[in-house]
C-alpha cells in the first residue's frame, strides 16, 4: 500500500499520509490483513526513500524493506 501510494501520490488509505500506513505509534489502528496487521513507516535521506513494514500476527512478526531512489 504504501509503495503504491508514492507511485500514484495519493493518500489511498486515508491515514493522512502518503508512502505510510498507520504509522502513529498505536497499534490498536493498524489495519488488518487476514488474521494479521501492519504498518508502514517512511525515511527519505536525500533521492532515497526507505520504506519499512512490519507485519504480526499472534507471536509471528515479519519485516520487509523497500528503497527507492529519485
Amino acid at each position: 500500500m504504501a509503495v503504491r501510494e508514492i507511485m500514484l501520490n495519493a493518500d489511498e488509505d486515508g491515514d493522512g499520509g502518503i508512502g505510510s500506513i498507520s504509522d502513529d505509534g498505536d497499534p490498536a489502528d493498524d489495519p488488518k490483513i487476514g488474521a494479521g496487521f501492519a504498518y508502514v513507516s517512511q525515511q527519505l535521506a536525500g533521492t532515497t526513500l526507505t520504506l519499512k513494514s512490519t507485519g504480526r500476527a499472534g507471536e509471528s512478526v515479519r519485516l520487509a524493506t523497500a528503497i527507492l531512489e529519485y
